[in-house]
């Protein structure tokens, strides 16, 4: 087998967890640990930091579908991923070729058939590819193989007692061949990333920048009609819309999705988990530039770490709902307010530091 398990994932070998992965969502979470194996980059929060603007989605009966980050992340001058799609031994003797050559590999497949994974449901769990087969799957990371057994690191917190450690590591299992299959005969997608070290040269501070400059011009968008009938509501309008449907009953905490194999309180908590990492990615960028933004420096961090705090209560509180089975979002929508008022104290302090940089506000 090759060196990749014996190195740092999730958790370090002192047992400490990596703070930063838990800013990162899957697929960041994947190419930092390529990149972190590959280069001698640590924490590089620039390269992973985004516009954490977030929008609400309606369907066309104006029922909750998702709250979601409105700008996608990409970092193409550092990462370049290579992409294959596939399922069954065929494709996953392509991935064993590419681990037999030392690299770490990305892939995709069906999660509802994987033992150790807290969404497992049965090895013969339907499957259906317009539902299952989706471009927003779980990203997992292959390690090495041997003849019957193929080794991954997944977050701990994703794994069930059906994990198998290898050498008592939390972060690292081996699943057998005999079993993994019944995932992949369904689809098997996966990704080589080569380092663009180039990339890694230039400077990086000015993704921080445009990151403000993009919250700005997406805070004052108008809500948009989809191409399937529902509505997207931008920022603030977006929680006050999120509200109304709490008392409305488009939303309901323990209600099926229509959207996911899962509750609408789960599907908000998800998404809402999401732009709070941007926000504290953000926020640790600020922290660490303060160069960038003068005497304003002090006030945008203040006010962006007050923000993701409070999105942070508010997730504790969908956690505790979802545990006990709460529909009542009496809190919640308290939350959802103090959640606005902090965003909104934040994008006023981005606002005069755009003005006194006279920097060109960017397009969202």
């Amino acid at each position: 087998m090759n060196g990749n398990l014996a190195k740092e994932y999730y958790v370090r070998h002192n047992g400490v967890f990596d703070d930063f992965v838990a800013q990162l969502n899957c697929f960041q979470t994947a190419l930092y640990f390529v990149l972190k194996n590959k280069t001698s980059v640590e924490t590089p929060c620039e390269l992973f930091v985004q516009d954490p603007s977030y929008g609400l989605e309606l369907d066309c009966e104006g029922r909750f579908r998702q709250l979601r980050l409105t700008e996608s992340w990409q970092c193409f001058e550092v990462f370049q991923t290579h992409d294959f799609k596939g399922r069954g031994p065929q494709t996953l003797a392509e991935i064993e070729a590419l681990l037999d050559a030392g690299e770490m590999v990305l892939f995709e497949t069906f999660l509802n058939r994987l033992p150790h994974m807290t969404g497992y449901i049965a090895l013969d769990f339907p499957f259906e590819p317009a539902k299952h087969d989706l471009a927003n799957n779980h990203i997992f990371v292959a390690l090495a193989h041997t003849d019957t057994h193929l080794y991954y690191t997944e977050a701990p917190i994703l794994l069930n007692a059906n994990h198998v450690p290898y050498l008592n590591r939390r972060d690292i299992g081996m699943i057998d061949k005999t079993v993994l299959h019944h995932a992949t005969d369904c689809f098997l997608h996966y990704r080589r990333v080569e380092i663009k070290e180039e990339g890694l040269l230039l400077s990086r501070h000015l993704r921080v920048t445009d990151a403000i400059r993009s919250m700005l011009a997406n805070a004052t968008r108008p809500k948009q009609s989809l191409p399937d009938g529902g509505t997207l509501y931008y920022g603030a309008d977006a929680l006050d819309k999120l509200a109304e449907c709490c008392r409305s009953g488009a939303f309901v905490m323990n209600r099926r999705s229509m959207g996911y194999e899962s509750k609408e309180g789960e599907v908000l908590e998800w998404r809402a988990s999401l732009i709070r990492q941007q926000k504290t990615m953000l926020y640790r960028c600020l922290e660490r530039n303060p160069e960038l933004f003068g005497s304003d420096a002090v006030e945008l961090s203040d006010t962006l770490k007050r923000s993701a705090d409070v999105w942070q209560a508010a997730l504790s509180r969908m956690r505790l709902m979802l545990l006990k089975q709460q529909d009542d979002t009496t809190a919640l929508q308290a939350l959802l307010m103090k959640m606005k008022e902090c965003d909104q104290r934040f994008l006023e302090a981005a606002a005069r530091w755009y003005a006194r940089s006279g920097a060109e506000l960017g397009v969202g």
